[in-house]
């Protein structure tokens, strides 16, 4: 996405990549046996919990 022909996007740092798979990865068996809709959510919720800025997420409903 650009405005411009700048970059509104910004990029995920090393740590934030790291919250977000080790979040993943405990709720894996959820986006198979589950609606995927409530496993993003606990995927979510985690990375908040481990620190991740709440700011920078974008949540589409």
């Amino acid at each position: 996405m650009s405005i411009g022909g700048k970059q509104t996007r910004r990029r995920w740092n090393v740590q934030e990549i790291k919250i977000l798979l080790k979040c993943y990865l405990a709720h894996k068996e959820e986006f198979v046996h589950s609606h995927k809709r409530l496993a993003y959510k606990h995927v979510l919720d985690d990375m908040i919990a481990e620190g991740f800025d709440e700011s920078s997420i974008t949540i589409l409903t």
